[in-house]
């Protein structure tokens, strides 16, 4: 005699392949058509807490360099991303019970709240940051197409900071030399801010290593505690010039673009340079564009 198996009506068995890619599509929509809704949404609510820390981070601490918070936080929304999938794919697997979630209302309403929030989210990261590709070089740190980490709104430029300004033909990259109300001048190859030479050095092999340095007959330039690899321009004479209340005194790392010498307000400013995603020179990762100086 053979056995029959009944199984209720209210019992429902997934099918994984949907499940996976209905969440590969809006992070947790399959969790939701697999009966485990709270799974769902708790993987949605974690990829937008990861984008947006990112971003507040580097607003509210604007003398730390935000690089590797924001590459890090982009490798755990791919991470969650796809970590979806395979969660929906495994609770697929399994037998539920049908709730008054597993309707086809409670699968829209949450495929909106998905695209509404992981919309939102992009939108105020990517406000903050931005990735520039170098259209010429800017020696002897940038290349032309190198891939950079720009962070569009920072509530505190200083000394050392590398600022990409738009402008024809090309984008402007300069370092701040001068900050609102001081006083700059260029001789010698070495500038002068308020009547105080900046320290020109030699660097050692420690720190042309952090810099991934090749190729270039450059300086270290000190200003305030940091400094950076300048290529000097010994021709070139800029008499004493002063900042407005607003405005920052900016030239390049390479001085013998002179021509890239000026002042500027920070609304003209489309970001602080903060790393190098990718280089032209090879691979590199997060170059040093300055080294704070150790109390």
């Amino acid at each position: 005699m053979t056995k029959k198996i009944i199984t209720s009506s209210i019992n429902k068995r997934s099918k994984p392949l949907k499940a996976a890619i209905l969440s590969l599509l809006l992070i947790g929509l399959g969790e939701t058509y697999t009966g485990s809704p709270f799974i769902g949404a708790s993987l949605l609510l974690l990829r937008s807490f990861i984008l947006l820390s990112a971003a507040f981070y580097s607003y509210l601490n604007p003398h730390v360099n935000a690089k590797y918070a924001v590459i890090i936080s982009l490798l755990l929304t791919i991470f969650v991303s796809f970590i979806s999938p395979a969660i929906a794919y495994i609770k697929a697997r399994e037998i539920k019970v049908l709730k008054w979630y597993n309707s086809y209302i409670f699968y829209l309403s949450f495929a909106a709240i998905s695209l509404i929030t992981t919309f939102t989210a992009a939108v105020i990261y990517f406000s903050f940051f931005y990735f520039y590709k170098a259209d010429i070089d800017y020696p002897p740190l940038i290349a032309k197409g190198d891939i950079l980490l720009i962070q569009k709104y920072c509530p505190l430029y200083t000394y050392g900071d590398l600022i990409l300004i738009p402008s024809e033909p090309y984008a402007i990259i300069g370092r701040i030399i001068g900050l609102p109300g001081e006083t700059v001048e260029y001789s010698s190859g070495r500038f002068i801010v308020n009547e105080s030479h900046l320290h020109l050095s030699v660097f050692s092999e420690e720190d042309l290593k952090n810099f991934s340095l090749t190729d270039y007959d450059i300086y270290a330039e000190k200003n305030s505690n940091i400094y950076y690899p300048v290529i000097k321009n010994s021709n070139f004479k800029l008499n004493k010039t002063k900042c407005s209340p607003q405005e920052y005194f900016l030239a390049p790392d390479n001085r013998n673009l002179s021509n890239f010498f000026i002042k500027a307000t920070e609304d003209k400013f489309y970001g602080k340079i903060l790393a190098t995603v990718y280089s032209i020179r090879g691979f590199v990762l997060f170059k040093n564009f300055s080294i704070t100086e150790k109390d």
